[in-house]
């Protein structure tokens, strides 16, 4: 599973800094101009696909900047903690198969 974690900047924020020379607030632009963070799980499958460069690029053409990224392989206990309002589903399995 990948884990990408991105913020979208206000791009209006960042060109009225520079046109009007504010060059002191260049260092929080980042702080007051974000509009939201969001985390993205990417499943298995798309690492097995081979299309995690084409997700990134996608994200960062829509004007998305990636501020972390991270690989990691879950433990039972983890998708079982995930996943814990579907424990009494059939399809439990499964899930925890993939």
């Amino acid at each position: 599973m990948v884990i990408i974690w991105m913020r979208k900047i206000k791009k209006f924020t960042l060109e009225l800094i520079k046109e009007k020379n504010l060059q002191f607030l260049e260092s929080f632009s980042n702080s007051f101009s974000t509009m939201q963070v969001t985390v993205v799980l990417l499943k298995p499958s798309a690492v097995q696909r081979g299309i995690l460069g084409e997700v990134i690029t996608r994200f960062e053409k829509k004007g998305i900047q990636i501020v972390g990224m991270k690989m990691l392989c879950l433990t039972d206990e983890m998708v079982s903690e995930h996943y814990a309002h579907l424990a009494h589903k059939p399809f439990f399995g499964r899930i925890k198969e993939s």
